[in-house]
């Protein structure tokens, strides 16, 4: 069987639990609304893509110029199906996937290209500009400077501690399972392990061990991972066996770099194994997914190998969403979220919101990005929506430490076109089309960065491939119970509080306010101490004044992240509002503040004639107003409460 192609204020640390104040107008001569804002004007502002570079349509040819040397106007043709590096300067770099080439030809690749996210710009460093390209192998183990992966898709790629890249297997031409290195000082391809041959079969020897004369069969579209000791990892995929019978795969395996030896570590030699969840949350020997191809993979903040989906065998044969967790130590695989069926619908649970429900749909061929802080993010792919199957491009946020999923924008139906806006600003309204099997980068600063993919353009045109670059300017949703803001007022005075759950690799905190929730602003620098409570203090709030706070997490390695927002309003001395308006039967008003006594109530008309004056006991915070007699219309209330009075205008629709 072949396989299937396929500041003001002051802080200190606290030890007593606080006096919270009821978040509903209080009684106090100056009251503070408290409004805790899931996703908040702030969060919503900060996760934004911008559409930075490439065409917005699709299919475009590439434009290579001089090898090595920039220009403005080289880009990478439309592709998918790439590889990917990130080096130590920040610069992101792909490899191959199939798509365009130069002078419109079309099909499996071999160039080598180098962005600069600094300066926007692309370099083609070496490789074909035509697609199709053979393997020039050389002497294993012997870097040359005419050594080249030849044309191929679909590969495992890696970053050494030393920072060498790292390509294996993919398809082209054929199946393959070689492994190689390039090194950025020498621009050359050094041909390391596995095959100069296509379609071989695996050797595995004995679980656990490496050897020599170990390998995986030649396969594309593997999941891959690096762990914190440097080696590598990849899972399953469409390949062969060890008796070279093709097809969905399960094994996983380690790579030791200083030893260049493969081990298989866990799951089947065989193609076409099925799932065995045994029981959610639980880690079993027993316990591996089956067989699968397309699978979305990352790490979590403990190094454990994090594999979500693809499509492959649970009971029978389709895509999955089931998310699976292997950890390092035992080396036992943990079906921790997801299904154990096959094309499950995706729950949005309303956008960027934790809910224990809340999860992708099955979903193969995304791509994922990890940061410092823990969570990790899931873009596109082909799946199910809530109604549909089809390519995505919805934008998932996923916590580790709470094991809890957050949809944070994008479209819940499939096939969404894009919308890119103007090039580099970013827009609440922008998202990348509905694609499949794009790659992406982290740089320095936490933003995630897409390319490519095979999916859906603006305007409703022929979806095909993409040479469109696109960043999303990065903020952290917290989970509730990982730090949660409160507030308490006293007088003009703020007092906000939170506790710290996990301050693994925290530098410092820093408070934040806003006057309009999207533009913030640094209030304090706290720095973590022994204790898990926090208080800050600001002073001089005005009547009627209206201020954000937040907190943001900076960590010694990037990728900030943020806190819950609330919102504090100091009112005037006395205010009334109509609960709702226009109005029939009654009018609600609510008081910011009473004492038992009588309030006196005007009605006029536009035309300033009084057409009801009555008087009323208060006794709570709200007044019911009949007004069942009005006809149509605008009316002004004129409310007496002691000395105090207040305007309103009324609109009657009976």
């Amino acid at each position: 069987m072949i396989p299937e192609r396929h500041a003001t204020g002051s802080f200190y640390p606290i030890f007593t639990n606080p006096i919270l104040m009821k978040n509903y107008l209080s009684v106090i001569t100056f009251s503070i609304l408290l409004l805790l804002i899931y996703p908040s004007f702030a969060f919503s502002q900060l996760n934004q893509w911008a559409w930075m570079n490439g065409h917005n349509n699709t299919n475009q040819y590439g434009v290579y110029g001089t090898a090595g040397i920039w220009s403005a106007t080289n880009q990478p043709g439309a592709r998918s199906e790439c590889a990917s590096w990130k080096d130590a300067a920040g610069n992101f770099w792909l490899f191959g996937g199939v798509g365009n080439g130069a002078n419109g030809f079309w099909g499996a690749l071999s160039d080598l290209w180098k962005f600069d996210p600094q300066t926007n710009k692309w370099t083609w460093m070496k490789g074909a500009q035509l697609p199709w390209a053979n393997n020039v192998y050389g002497t294993k183990g012997i870097a040359a400077s005419n050594n080249k992966p030849g044309a191929r898709q679909l590969s495992c790629s890696w970053t050494d501690n030393a920072g060498n890249f790292w390509l294996f297997g993919g398809t082209g031409n054929s199946y393959y399972n070689d492994l190689w290195k390039y090194d950025i000082n020498s621009n050359s391809w050094t041909w390391i392990h596995g095959d100069n041959t296509g379609n071989s079969k695996g050797i595995y020897g004995n679980k656990g061990i490496a050897a020599s004369a170990n390998k995986p069969g030649a396969r594309c579209n593997a999941a891959q991972w690096k762990d914190k000791s440097g080696n590598f990892w990849l899972f399953g995929g469409n390949g062969y066996d060890v008796a070279g019978r093709g097809g969905y795969l399960n094994d996983l395996w380690k790579y030791d770099v200083a030893s260049n030896m493969w081990a298989w570590i866990s799951g089947d030699s065989v193609i076409k194994s099925k799932t065995v969840y045994g029981v959610q949350g639980v880690s079993s020997p027993l316990n591996k997914p089956g067989a699968r191809t397309g699978a979305t993979c990352w790490t979590d903040h403990a190094g454990n190998l994090l594999l979500l989906g693809g499509l492959g065998y649970a009971s029978s044969l389709g895509a999955l969403n089931d998310l699976w967790k292997f950890d390092l130590v035992t080396k036992e695989w943990n079906w921790i979220h997801g299904d154990s069926t096959i094309y499950s619908p995706a729950i949005y649970q309303g956008i960027a919101r934790m809910n224990g429900s809340t999860r992708p749909g099955a979903i193969l061929n995304a791509v994922a990005w990890s940061d410092r802080a823990g969570n990790s993010w899931v873009f596109g792919g082909r799946g199910q929506s809530d109604n549909d199957y089809g390519e995505l491009n919805a934008l998932w946020l996923y916590n580790s430490f709470t094991n809890s999923w957050t949809f944070i924008n994008g479209d819940q139906a499939v096939f969404g076109n894009g919308v890119y806006g103007s090039p580099g600003v970013p827009h609440a309204a922008n998202k990348p089309g509905a694609r499949e099997k794009p790659v992406g980068w982290m740089d320095d600063p936490g933003n995630l960065w897409l390319f490519g993919g095979d999916g859906y353009p603006a305007n409703n045109t022929t979806p095909y491939f993409h040479s469109d670059c696109w960043k999303l300017t990065l903020a952290i949703l917290l989970p509730e119970k990982s730090i949660k803001l409160k507030l308490v007022n006293a007088g003009k005075n703020i007092h906000l509080y939170w506790n710290a759950v996990d301050e693994m690799n925290l530098d410092y905190y820093e408070v934040e306010t806003s006057k309009d929730g999207i533009h913030f602003s640094h209030r304090a620098t706290i720095n973590p101490t022994l204790a898990n409570q926090y208080e800050f203090h600001l002073s001089g709030m005005e009547s009627d004044e209206v201020l954000f706070f937040r907190i943001r997490l900076v960590y010694k390695y990037g990728s900030p992240a943020y806190s819950n927002t609330c919102m504090a309003k100091f009112d005037k001395l006395f205010k009334v509002k109509l609960l709702v308006n226009p109005v029939n039967a009654y009018a609600q008003l609510v008081f910011n503040q009473f004492e038992k006594g009588k309030v006196q109530v005007s009605i006029t008309d536009i035309g300033g004639r009084v057409i009801e004056r009555r008087q009323y006991q208060l006794t709570s915070l709200f007044l019911n107003l009949p007004v069942q007699k009005l006809k149509n219309g605008i009316y002004m209330l004129k409310i007496l409460y002691g000395e105090k009075t207040e305007t309103l205008k009324m609109m009657v629709v009976q």
